[in-house]
């Protein structure tokens, strides 16, 4: 197990650099598939905030990563960067494997699964496949020794495969002016109370965050 997260000093310093690495890549993924997926009528955050996500994701506000992590060009590059690493490697097992193994991968199979069956931003038009996982191939080979290796991440890994299905199933849905009167209806009577609901508890002792946060600053005190 210890291959996981090396005892020695300086392998567990290369796991930590790998996981520091898929921090940009990460908020590529948040910017260009979670918000994608985010404002995608029939998914739940829809359902559950309306008209809301939308607006988040039109750039009207700027994503955590900032307006570079929405360029397409710059999701390509940590892509491209990773499978470059991974094939500076032998991975052929279980024992191969480390966190930041985990890490990258995860992030990526969030855009390869979504755009699986499509052409993208990353897959031009001219393209004689459709799929991210054989454009990559040395991601793929990660992703198949994890699956064929790891039963515990196939395990937890199916509710997000089902979780892209689904939407796969309805990314080519189109917005209609019904569909915008009933996600800001939607945003009116279910996010907005929700919002200020959560404002009122943050502030209010002794349910609130942050009522909870000075209790802890208060305790490190008094020990």
């Amino acid at each position: 197990m210890d291959h996981w997260y090396p005892k020695d000093p300086v392998q567990r310093k290369m796991v930590d650099e790998w996981m520091d690495w898929s921090k940009p890549l990460h908020l590529c993924v948040e910017s260009q598939v979670a918000l994608r997926m985010a404002t995608t009528l029939g998914m739940p955050w829809r359902e559950n905030f309306g008209i809301v996500t939308v607006l988040v994701g039109s750039g009207l506000v700027d994503p955590p990563g900032g307006k570079d992590s929405l360029l397409p060009s710059r999701l390509k590059e940590h892509l491209d960067e990773a499978d470059k690493i991974l094939g500076k490697r032998s991975i052929e097992s279980v024992a191969d494997l480390n966190l930041g193994d985990l890490t990258t991968l995860q992030e990526v199979c969030m855009v390869f699964e979504c755009f699986e069956g499509t052409t993208n931003e990353i897959i031009p038009a001219s393209s004689t496949t459709s799929s991210l996982w054989k454009e990559y191939p040395h991601l793929a080979n990660l992703y198949e020794v994890f699956r064929r290796d790891v039963p515990e991440f196939t395990r937890v890994h199916a509710p997000f495969l089902a979780f892209c299905e689904q939407y796969r199933k309805v990314r080519g849905l189109k917005e209609t002016p019904l569909t915008i009167a009933r996600g800001v209806l939607t945003t009116i009577t279910s996010f907005l109370p929700y919002a200020v609901w959560n404002v009122v508890l943050s502030k209010v002792y002794p349910f609130g965050p942050l009522s909870h946060k000075r209790q802890g600053v208060d305790a490190k005190k008094n020990n």
